[in-house]
This record gives C-alpha cells, structure tokens and sequence, in this order.
C-alpha cells in the first residue's frame, strides 16, 4: 500500500478500511465510527456520513490491537461485550438545576475495553461554542471530534495507535501531540488532505519509537 501521507511516525492511507486494516500492525484503536443511524447535521455542513445510512458492525474495529475505544458505542452495543470502562463526553454546558431542552445530546458515549470505571470528559463543543484547538464556530467535518477528546483517548491507550474512520484527523494530532506514532484511514480523499494538512502545519517536538 502507497500512503497518502508519512511524516514523522504518522501515516495516512486513503481507501475503505475493511480493506486497508489487514495489512496494518496497530496496539490500539481510537475512533469515531459511522453509527448506523442515518444522521445529518441540521446546520453546519449539511453532507451525509459515508457508511452511516446502514448498521454498523464494530467488529471491523476489534479486528485490529488489544485496546479499543470505539464511540458511539450505545448505539449497537448489542454487537459489544458488556463493560463498565465507558467514557461519556459532557459537551454542554449543564447546570445542576436546570436540564437542557434541546433536541440533539448533551453527551456522547464511547465504548472501551480498557478495563476500570465510568470516566467523563467536560469539553464545551455545543453549536457556536465550540472551545479547543480550532478555537470557535469551526469544523470541516460534520461529525469532527475535537483535539482535547481525543487525545484523552488516545492517553487512555498504548503502542501505535489507528483510526480506520480518521474523518479530518483528528485522533492523528492528539497522538503527534502526545509523541505517539498512529495511523489514520479515510474513505473520502477530501478529509484525507485536510488531516494531511492539519499534521503538516503542526511543528511539534516527535520521538519515534519502534
């Protein structure tokens, strides 16, 4: 396989990752997967999610290294094992006297076989607020995950770390910040340029280890 982009220890491949991940050596999975539920943002960038319109098997994920943590995993864990190590994202700001009265979710869920408790992760990434490494009111990615989340995830994790629904990259930053080595795969070349791009214009301090 001919990488779309390799620089300092982080790989990207462009292609469907059913087909990519048997030729990849990985320790860990992080990832934001298609979830099966046909979504589409209501406002900002209004394009489907390739994959989302048909149930997802996460068993394509599992395939791949010992640790995974796989979001948007309540919506087919009857495909999971049990587990108590979920991590929820607290998105909104909610007081505790007050609930939200909006229609999309205060919170997102990831499924983990990292073994331990509950964790929850409080990062404000709500409509127009939007704090974290691209500052406010912008993604490219309809379903983007921001730097901050991800790089919880990956710190979670060890060894060589792959995303086989990279989306725009993020999970490849997190771990260039964190001097870890990863490998992303995208099925649509558009957010494989952008990842390509964000990597590029981030000069960070790297150790490659074997």
């Amino acid at each position: 396989m001919t990488p779309y982009y390799s620089e300092d220890g982080i790989t990207i491949f462009h292609g469907d990752c059913r087909e990519i991940l048997p030729s990849v050596s990985a320790d860990s999975v992080v990832s934001d997967p298609p979830y099966g539920i046909n979504w589409m943002p209501r406002v900002q960038n209004r394009v489907a999610i390739a994959g989302d319109a048909e149930p997802f098997d996460p068993a394509v994920l599992l395939s791949v290294g010992t640790q995974h943590v796989i979001w948007g995993g309540n919506y087919f864990a009857h495909s999971l094992a049990e587990t108590s190590a979920w991590i929820v994202w607290v998105k909104r700001e909610i007081s505790s006297t007050e609930g939200s009265n909006k229609t999309t979710s205060d919170c997102e869920m990831a499924w983990t076989d990292l073994g331990g408790p509950t964790r929850v992760i409080r990062h404000i990434w709500d409509g127009w607020t939007r704090r974290g490494e691209w500052g406010q009111r912008h993604t490219v990615h309809p379903a983007q995950k921001p730097v901050e989340v991800m790089a919880y995830c990956v710190n979670r994790t060890r060894g060589v770390v792959v995303d086989p629904f990279m989306g725009v990259g993020s999970t490849l930053v997190a771990a260039k910040g964190n001097n870890r080595r990863a490998i992303g795969i995208e099925i649509e070349e558009r957010y494989c340029e952008i990842a390509a791009k964000r990597l590029s214009q981030r000069v960070l301090p790297l150790e490659v280890s074997a």
